[in-house]
């Protein structure tokens, strides 16, 4: 079940059939994404957006705090994309409970100990959404510690009201800022704020005071306990062109924040620009600035550093409106100044100066889908110059073929990939200040190729990877890897998982062989009574470096109810598999009971 604790983004209020946004990180085929919504899968009203997820809510949503998590679908185990948490306030019941506790005991070679952990969301909403509120909670025990360890993951409580003909909202807790910029990214910050909404979405403004330190468990419960950790500000989502579809987003701070064991003086501003571009067919652009500022005590002196950030991208359509193909290109720039510094985007914080360039064309059409990007970035990644003396550079291809329209049969259900790749990165100037030249320099290329067919009770996925790294030392190496996977499940009861790598790494005078195998089966023994589970693998590898090992797991499940279950299991490990228990390698044993939280009314 996915819960809020990981949510990388908040979308916000969304009515009931409205529509989500949810951008991708990477190329992905419509026919390889899967969506869940509250742990449950959506199957219609997907669809594809340039580089984004468009779905289309369906009716009955329960409660009113939801997660939308997106999968890439992939042999035997999905590979999680993304989780964003939203809202309706229309939902249809009013209290929702959902999660997992587990309890019990686990005992092996080096003692016994205790097993208590869990997650869940509790949410509710009453008075037609004007009173709303939600709790995500993890609880942990370690295990040399017989006291649980709760943590509280994230949590709101919101009123929402009237004043001039918009919606007035007070909210303690978990905040979600209206707008994008680059001062604040979305983690989950903690504090108190007062929002202005209008209800035809031309305008969100809200006054905030929170922990600029994404906080989670019991500590500073409502991120104003700390005032050496308390920033104060602004964040706006404005139309300023009715039916022009141009939005501006605002941000403004000033506050203090924590740097190591010092407490700076912070302030930013920053504004983006986004919308269509009437000038280019099918044309977007998106604009973004910021200046920071900040101050600390040093020697019982202030030091101040401020400087600013931007960052640009335009992008157009390629092919004449109306076709049902689509071709994109983009143009992007940023740079951002070496005293930027960010308690709310610490990512962003550069030490050093850096501008970068990108190009990317993106092309999408019934069988094929292909994305190229090329960027080039200059810094400083010693930090001892004023003037740039690196280069970056990262070049990527990657292509598609979903051949099961077009052919049928044997193809029916298959995709074929080829994914290029290049990094590099070169000294501007051809020699430091020590005579030591490019020591640093590097080129990485790699290449992925292979294929994978989806059935309804059957998948299976092939693929070969190289990389070859080359450093400026010589000392080259290439790593070359063969992997297989297969998953059959002939029913909802029964899944078998099969998994191979065969790889060999060549280093300067050596080449290292590996090989690992994994397998695992889950089937019904009595059906609605019993369930078993066995899972084994084996690793081997030449490089002296690398670590090797071996585990086999079975599992025995007595259902208790339909949402409670004893499970009995026994685990046995050597090497780099070896259990937590068991370090120099042997067997463990655990019983435990497991529930699962899913009520609502």
């Amino acid at each position: 079940m996915a819960t809020p604790a990981g949510a990388q983004a908040r979308l916000g209020a969304v009515a009931e059939g409205g529509t989500l946004r949810l951008p991708l990180a990477e190329t992905v085929p419509l026919s390889r994404l899967r969506v869940e919504i509250d742990g449950i899968a959506v199957a219609a009203g997907l669809r594809l957006a340039g580089r984004d997820l468009l779905v289309t809510l369906p009716p009955g949503l329960q409660g009113a705090s939801h997660d939308i998590t997106l999968y890439r679908v992939e042999p035997g185990a999905d590979v999680e994309l993304g989780i964003w948490a939203f809202e309706t306030p229309s939902g249809a019941t009013e209290v929702t409970l959902t999660g997992r506790i587990e309890a019990g005991v686990q005992a092996g070679p080096e003692g016994t100990a205790g097993l208590l952990q869990g997650s869940g969301r509790i949410g509710f909403s009453r008075d037609g959404g004007r009173w709303r509120g939600a709790l995500g909670f993890r609880q942990d025990q370690e295990d040399d510690s017989r006291n649980p360890r709760s943590e509280i993951t994230d949590y709101f409580l919101e009123h929402r009201g009237a004043l001039w003909g918009d919606a007035l909202i007070a909210r303690i807790g978990t905040q979600e800022p209206p707008g994008e910029t680059l001062a604040m990214d979305d983690s989950a910050r903690r504090g108190l704020s007062l929002r202005l909404q209008d209800p035809g979405g031309r305008s969100d403004v809200m006054l905030f005071a929170v922990s600029p330190n994404a906080v989670s468990g019991r500590r500073n419960l409502t991120g104003l306990e700390d005032q050496g950790d308390l920033v104060r500000g602004v964040a706006a989502r404005v139309l300023p062109l009715p039916g022009r579809g141009v939005q501006a987003d605002l941000l403004a701070y000033a506050g203090r924040a924590e740097d190591g064991d010092r407490t700076a003086r912070v302030a930013g501003q920053a504004l983006r620009l986004s919308g269509p571009l009437a000038l280019l067919p099918g044309g977007s652009f998106e604009l973004g600035y910021l200046q920071s500022r900040h101050e600390i005590a040093l020697n019982g002196f202030p030091e101040t550093r401020q400087d600013q950030a931007f960052a640009a991208e335009i992008g157009m359509a390629l092919l004449p409106e109306g076709d049902e193909r689509s071709l994109t290109l983009t143009l992007g720039a940023d740079r951002t100044g070496p005293d930027v510094i960010l308690p709310l985007n610490p990512d962003l914080t550069a030490d050093a100066d850096q501008a970068g360039r990108e190009i990317g064309l993106l092309w999408q059409s019934a069988f094929w889908q292909w994305e190229a990007k090329a960027r080039r970035a200059e810094t400083n990644l010693d930090g001892l110059e004023a003037e740039r003396s690196d280069a970056l550079h990262d070049y990527g291809f990657d292509l598609y073929f979903l051949p099961d329209d077009f052919t049928g049969g044997p193809l029916n259900g298959m995709t074929f990939f080829l994914s290029l790749g290049r990094e590099d990165q070169r000294w501007l100037r051809g020699g430091g200040p020590d005579g030591s030249g490019a020591s640093e320099d590097f080129r990485l290329d790699s290449l992925s190729l292979g294929m994978d067919k989806f059935q309804p009770d059957y998948a299976w996925a092939l693929s070969l990877t190289r990389e070859a790294l080359r450093p400026a030392s010589g000392a080259d190496e290439t790593d070359l890897a063969l992997e297989g996977l297969y998953a059959w499940t002939p029913d909802d009861a029964t899944t078998l998982t099969l998994a191979a790598e065969l790889g060999q790494l060549r280093k300067p005078g050596s080449r290292y062989n590996r090989l690992s195998l994994e397998a695992g089966y889950g089937w019904d023994l009595a059906p609605g009574l019993w369930t078993g589970f066995v899972e084994a693998g084996w690793q081997e590898d030449q490089d002296p470096e690398a670590e090797e090992g071996a585990y086999f797991g079975a599992e025995l499940a007595r259902r208790l109810s339909p949402a409670t279950e004893l499970v009995m299991r026994a685990d046995y490990g050597r090497g780099a598999e070896a259990p937590d228990l068991a370090e120099d390698g042997g067997w463990v044993m655990g019983l435990t009971l497991r529930h699962d939280l899913g009520s609502s009314r």
